[in-house]
């Protein structure tokens, strides 16, 4: 089922607030997960997302290198 959802032979990006390493066996080879690699920081969520790049723009950037 994961095959047919998640084709191998497709480019796949992964982003998660959490470790990157929760994603890595979704992307496989052919993919880059992107996430923190740390904890601990408190405040409003719009303010963490532009502190730590969780923005459209930043996002669509990395796809676009990833696709290269």
């Amino acid at each position: 089922y994961q095959n047919e959802v998640l084709p191998v032979d497709v480019p796949r990006f992964g982003m998660t607030a959490g470790l990157p390493v929760t994603l890595e066996g979704l992307v496989g080879a052919n993919g880059t997960v992107w996430g923190l690699d740390h904890f601990g920081y408190s405040g409003p969520y719009t303010v963490l997302d532009e502190k730590f790049g969780f923005t459209a723009d930043n996002v669509f950037n990395q796809v676009v290198d990833m696709l290269k």
